[in-house]
């Protein structure tokens, strides 16, 4: 998530309760998006106004992905969190923080609120100070810069509330919906799209909704994107997930392999967040601790993910259409890449997609056996039109439960 200004922030003067994203920011205040004008004029007073806030949980994580510079220093990767505790006992009274620094983050430095939770509180704006000294607190190494700044902020002690974020109960609820739904559905298509709809709105509206203040404005832009998204997975069901999910009443395996996985993927934002890897160009690499290293683990585990897929698809013999489609897929990739004066940047979704995205007819099979729904042909059976085709006939007996 890049830095950005909260569209609720404070305006020249008074009190202004704001819900912020994770990175609330000070620095650009005015509605007509001019900022403060020349040593930010158009936004004074700098100190005696106070603001409410409200902050969602796991700020912590967010960090400065474009290089930022802090007096003589360049940050990146790291939390715009400028200043801290100005004294050896660390009081709150005497925390103080650079105007244009993480408002969610310098509360947790500060530890005014909790990152696991989040939480409300009021801050103060305290004028110019200098001399922003340099603090690791709460896994926050903040920033030290030592010169002077013409607006800082404070947290106000005694201010702090537990106004709680909701996404991990509703995690709950969807969670327990979607198990019991996996449980007692066999129905292929009342499982597929009754458990889309419900991670759908769940993702867009609670565990990774847009970076806006405006709920309104959230709903509108879930519903706008339903649609594209439905259609998307009506082909995804028609070609792939119908096939596969059709006579299966392994409903305990179903759930653990065929949930669980679009779980894992919808909360990727979670659940890959700790993978040091932003974007794949070699400045950034060299910049984010611990890349380069994830590179090589993610690169071997997409190679053995490959050498897997191809193996399945030799024994359902396959193999031959499937090189003809990733063939098409590697020169359209090359031809881009030759066009010149564009650039073709991998960014920090690539290893997910990769990662997340297992086909079901590549995945390799689970061999279930009759207690879990599964008819097994006989030897005396007649042999049909399908069975004359080893490749077809070892898909037909035990087609693979893939992961979505």
């Amino acid at each position: 998530m890049a830095p950005r200004c909260a569209s609720d922030a404070p305006t020249a003067c008074g009190e202004h309760t704001a819900t912020l994203s994770h990175n609330g920011l000070l620095t650009q205040t005015r509605d007509d998006g001019n900022g403060c004008g020349l040593n930010g004029d158009l936004c004074r007073p700098f100190d005696s106004n106070t603001m409410t806030f409200r902050c969602p949980a796991n700020c912590k994580r967010i960090q400065v992905l474009n290089p930022h510079a802090v007096g003589d220093q360049e940050i990146s990767y790291k939390p715009l969190v400028i200043g801290g505790p100005t004294d050896e006992e660390e009081t709150l009274e005497n925390t103080y923080y650079r105007a244009d620094s993480f408002i969610c983050g310098a509360a947790i430095h500060a530890g005014f609120i909790n990152d696991q939770s989040g939480g409300c509180g009021v801050l103060s704006f305290n004028g110019e100070r200098s001399n922003y000294p340099s603090v690791n607190r709460k896994h926050i190494n903040s920033i030290g810069f030592d010169s002077y700044f013409p607006r800082s902020f404070s947290f106000l002690g005694g201010t702090a509330s537990k106004c709680r974020d909701l996404r991990w109960p509703l995690l709950g609820v969807s969670l327990t919906f979607t198990i019991l739904l996996s449980l007692f559905t066999t129905s292929p298509a009342v499982f597929f799209s009754s458990t889309f709809l419900g991670i759908f709105f769940h993702v867009a509206l609670a565990s990774d909704p847009p970076n806006l203040t405006d709920y309104y404005a959230i709903v509108s832009i879930a519903l706008g994107r339903f649609l594209p998204a439905s259609f998307c997975m009506f082909a995804v069901y028609h070609f792939f997930v119908r096939r596969t999910l059709h006579g299966l009443h392994a409903q305990i395996e179903k759930t653990f392999l065929w949930l669980g996985g679009c779980w894992v993927g919808a909360l990727n934002n979670y659940t890959f967040d700790k993978i040091p890897i932003e974007r794949l160009t070699p400045h950034d690499l060299k910049q984010q601790p611990g890349a380069v290293p994830a590179l090589i683990i993610i690169v071997l585990l997409l190679l053995l993910i490959a050498i897997g897929q191809a193996w399945c698809l030799r024994v359902e013999g396959r193999l031959p259409r499937y090189l003809a489609v990733y063939g098409i897929y590697i020169a359209v990739i090359l031809t881009l890449v030759a066009i010149p004066k564009v650039s073709l940047t991998p960014t920090y979704a690539t290893p997910r997609v990769f990662l997340t995205i297992l086909d079901e007819r590549s995945y390799p099979p689970l061999h279930l056996g009759p207690s879990f729904g599964r008819r097994h042909l006989h030897a005396n059976a007649p042999q049909s039109p399908i069975s004359r085709h080893p490749g077809r006939a070892f898909h037909q007996r035990h087609r693979p439960m893939g992961i979505r």
